[in-house]
């Protein structure tokens, strides 16, 4: 395989290879790769190694033994708890030094936490300074009431709302759900033909042996070639047609072309900061305004679904949100009680039973 040319480092055709650049490459190599979402992902899961490795490692290697060996409280518990606080007896000087660790564990914290929001905010006005136009200087509008749902409409209401000279351009995002179908056919229909003439190329006669098609009652036959470049000239005529209808239509307000969904791109970044912070109506699910996403991260069929039906759908998520509250405390109590249900009679094997099997599935609950 060719190496990828973005790749920051190419590892060796070996087994082990890869360790060394995967070992090597930055969270800088990573988002000149593949973006700062994904770099500062990275970045949150180095904060929480760091935040255990310090936290953790201490607990393990001091306090546990201290706990276990020093302790010096009742040996009635099982196994697994005499290795936590539960094994410390009443007035031990051990819960003054807990008290401390309380207050260690709260600077590492926020000396991590705050390390890495200063970081994570200088790269993100880098990344504002460069981010590419249009981009950089546009906006998504969601819930766009009905009678601005035209790109001349959308465009004259923020025109009223800044300036002609601040307004570049404003398009509303339109249903093209056949126009893509009519598009994918035409890219299946000339891999085919492709593949035709290449198998063409490889044969000495003219008609090769792929499906012959009738074309009319005198029994007429074409070969696969001229059956798939007439229809792709045929669908190429379709995909205009279509592409005209869809301009024409998306001018008028009144028809279903246009979602309730746009585009409106502004002459400088500025006026995209401002146009984040107002309220351009008194109804907050009106007129939505967002950041866009990379356009190669665009969900066009979202963007395109019908107002009411998402709204249907936040409705029913509110109501498993409520089923999730009020059946939440007898659905951990539950699984909380799962190990005494088990009655295992080894001492060690009831310890672990009690505290893998309901943090297991805690964790299968709350992954839903």
């Amino acid at each position: 395989a060719q190496p990828d040319e973005r790749a920051p480092k190419t590892p060796k055709d070996t087994w082990f290879g890869w360790v060394a650049p995967a070992w090597s490459v930055t969270s800088e190599d990573v988002e000149m790769v593949i973006g700062l979402d994904t770099a500062l992902l990275l970045q949150f899961a180095h904060l929480c190694i760091n935040i255990c490795a310090w936290i953790g490692i201490p607990m393990v290697l001091i306090m546990c033994p201290l706990q276990k060996f020093y302790g010096a409280g009742t040996r009635n518990i099982d196994l697994i708890s005499q290795w936590g606080m539960a094994g410390i007896k009443q007035g031990s000087r051990l819960f003054w030094l807990h008290a401390g660790i309380v207050w260690y564990v709260v600077i590492v914290a926020e000396h991590f936490i705050l390390t890495y929001q200063r970081d994570f905010i200088q790269r993100r006005i880098e990344w504002l300074k460069r981010m590419r136009e249009p981009r950089g200087t546009s906006v998504l509008v969601e819930r766009i009431p009905v009678h601005c749902r035209s790109d001349e409409a959308l465009e004259d209401f923020f025109v009223d709302m800044f300036s002609r000279e601040r307004v570049q351009t404003a398009v509303m995002v339109k249903h093209t759900e056949h126009l893509r179908k009519m598009i994918a056919k035409f890219r299946e229909t000339d891999k085919q033909l492709k593949a035709a003439e290449a198998k063409l190329q490889r044969q000495s006669y003219r008609y090769v042996s792929l499906p012959v098609v009738m074309r009319n009652v005198l029994g007429y036959q074409e070969s696969d070639i001229e059956y798939y470049s007439n229809l792709k000239e045929e669908l190429a005529e379709d995909i205009s047609c279509e592409r005209h209808r869809v301009k024409e239509e998306a001018m008028d307000i009144v028809g279903d072309v246009n979602t309730s969904s746009g585009f409106v791109t502004f002459v400088s970044a500025r006026d995209v900061q401002v146009a984040l912070r107002l309220n351009f109506s008194e109804d907050e699910d009106e007129w939505v305004v967002s950041e866009p996403p990379d356009p190669k991260d665009v969900r066009w069929k979202d963007l395109a679904k019908n107002p009411m039906l998402q709204q249907c759908n936040q409705t029913i998520g509110y109501a498993c949100i409520a089923f999730l509250f009020l059946s939440f405390i007898p659905i951990v109590v539950g699984i909380t009680n799962l190990a005494e249900a088990l009655h295992l009679k080894s001492e060690l094997g009831a310890a672990l039973v009690d505290a893998i099997v309901p943090t297991i599935g805690l964790t299968i609950f709350m992954s839903f």
